[in-house]
């Protein structure tokens, strides 16, 4: 079995966001990659409406690791344009729903997640997704998977501090919009200041 690293990047006016999953999959390369570009087109198809216009997807990676070390052997990558179809505007760019991943392991180490781009501020209401926003999220989440495991493998998470990993079972989005502070310290504020 080979270890990939799926990742998917995109950009909203100005900023980028990213996300990606592991497989354990004997796909070849080539076979892994194409499978991981179905997976978003069948995410992007259920959710592209809880998105605003300006988010929009760039590229698609595929890299093999070593289990052992977690360093990237080979690698393909693909250009996508996916956009979002909400007329709303997008919720500030740290604000991002997660798709939480399960395996069987019951303890910290049997869960893993990706942070979503920022929903558009119709899909929330008094600060929490809307239930509608959070099923599509959670359906976009499995159509995922299931591309990209539809010719074989699975998507785990990956321990790589012993080279093992544990297979996702189900996955789960909640209705609390996350603070991802990687994409906060990505921003660069304009600030005004005032003498005292």
């Amino acid at each position: 079995m080979a270890l990939y690293r799926h990742r998917l990047e995109g950009v909203f006016p100005g900023e980028v966001w990213s996300f990606g999953l592991y497989t354990d999959s004997n796909l070849s390369l080539a076979a892994a990659q194409s499978a991981w570009m179905t997976g978003i087109t069948n995410f992007w198809a259920e959710t592209s409406a809880l998105y605003a216009a300006s988010t929009a997807t760039r590229r698609a990676v595929t890299v093999e690791l070593d289990p052992a070390t977690g360093r990237q052997m080979t690698g393909a990558e693909n250009t996508r344009a996916d956009v979002g179809t909400s007329t709303a505007q997008s919720l500030p760019f740290q604000c991002a729903p997660v798709v939480s991943l399960r395996t069987r392991t019951l303890t910290r180490a049997g869960r893993g997640r990706f942070y979503a781009p920022s929903l558009a501020v119709d899909q929330v209401t008094s600060g929490r997704m809307l239930t509608a926003a959070r099923d599509a999220l959670a359906d976009g989440g499995l159509a995922l998977v299931q591309g990209l495991t539809a010719g074989g493998g699975n998507v785990v998470i990956y321990h790589k501090a012993n080279g093992t990993t544990s297979i996702v079972t189900s996955i789960d989005v909640g209705d609390v919009i996350d603070t991802q502070r990687r994409r906060r310290n990505q921003l660069i504020e304009a600030r005004t200041s005032r003498p005292v």
